[in-house]
């Protein structure tokens, strides 16, 4: 009666404003004729582990969402607490994304980004190759939230959905147990709250990690020789905000 695959797909929240927020709708700028794909493309669990270099877990210890100079970045610094499949990676690993605070106050954000909230730990799958927008598998389909309810600890989605179980479709999503964090600004923290009743379904967090690791190894080895920690390129900006401006030189200074 519950279960679906995927995240339910409900209209868009009002992105809050610092001085001057730019929400980077505009990403269609770059990816025109996938831009629609970006939000509603759902792989099945193959098509997640195909895409992915690693999985692992980690809490949230850092939200830096002023560590840009020329280009807006937001750093998110995870302590990692177990790689549950594919590359070995540090015990503490830092993220860059393409968002954050620039010199003039303005903030760029990118609505559809998934968000890690400082102090919550997560369930990642980590994309291989190279990305632009996110290290996130498939955006809201690759990381989940681990939080504790009244019958333990469970993953819930980025809408508060907990996972009820692992199938061929991928990761099978049940009633909402947790609000939906919706689009908190950059190292913001949420009260937490659990729906008991609904949350008698749920799979506890140690199973879902026991079975993904048994489908990874039915899988095969992930893909992950090649993996950045950093965007690919800078490209959305430059093409959104014009290339960096080159340094004034004062009239009559010497060369």
């Amino acid at each position: 009666m519950f279960a679906m695959w995927g995240e339910d797909i409900e209209a868009k929240e009002v992105l809050r404003a610092f001085r001057v927020h730019l929400a980077l709708l505009l990403i269609g700028f770059l990816w025109a004729p996938h831009a629609h794909a970006l939000r509603t493309v759902k792989y099945d669990l193959n098509g997640l582990l195909d895409r992915t270099a690693f999985i692992f877990t980690g809490e949230v210890t850092g939200v830096d969402f002023a560590a840009g100079e020329e280009t807006p970045r937001t750093r998110v610094t995870f302590r990692v607490h177990d790689v549950v499949a594919g590359y070995t990676i540090p015990a503490i690993l830092d993220v860059e994304l393409p968002m954050g605070l620039m010199a003039d106050g303005t903030v760029l954000d990118i609505a559809e980004a998934p968000r890690f909230v400082k102090g919550h730990s997560y369930l990642v799958l980590y994309k291989r190759g190279t990305w632009n927008v996110t290290p996130v598998v498939g955006f809201d389909q690759g990381h989940y939230r681990r939080i504790v309810g009244p019958y333990g600890a469970v993953y819930v989605s980025a809408g508060g959905h907990c996972v009820t179980g692992l199938a061929n479709q991928g990761f099978v999503l049940g009633p909402r147990v947790a609000p939906r964090l919706g689009y908190p600004a950059f190292g913001d923290t949420a009260i937490e709250s659990f729906d008991a009743t609904a949350g008698k379904i749920c799979m506890p967090a140690s199973t879902l990690l026991t079975k993904l690791v048994e489908r990874v190894a039915e899988f095969g080895a992930l893909d992950s020789e090649i993996y950045d920690t950093a965007p690919a390129s800078d490209i959305l900006f430059h093409r959104l905000m014009g290339p960096p401006k080159a340094p004034a030189t004062k009239k009559g200074a010497p060369f």
